[in-house]
């Protein structure tokens, strides 16, 4: 796979390359995208939650508000 970038993403590239934070704009790419499939995991954990908590029509605002906070905390726990 070729990728192409506009002139701002290639020069941040280079820049995290020259830094040293990266061997190389390869290794670039894999930790964003490994970070992009975290981002998913979180999302898809929290629509669960929400999903669920809409769910119970018995729950309170205050019920639904801390389930969600509780699926937060789990998620930064998890994955920090």
């Amino acid at each position: 796979m070729e990728i192409t970038l506009n002139g701002a993403s290639e020069a941040f590239v280079e820049q995290l390359v020259q830094s040293g934070q990266y061997a190389s704009p390869q290794d670039v790419v894999d930790g964003l995208v490994r970070e992009r499939q975290k981002q998913e995991v979180k999302l898809a954990a929290l629509r669960t939650s929400i999903g669920g908590a809409l769910a119970e029509d018995d729950m309170s605002e205050e019920e639904f508000s801390a389930a969600i906070d509780a699926t937060l905390e789990d998620l930064k726990r998890t994955y920090p």
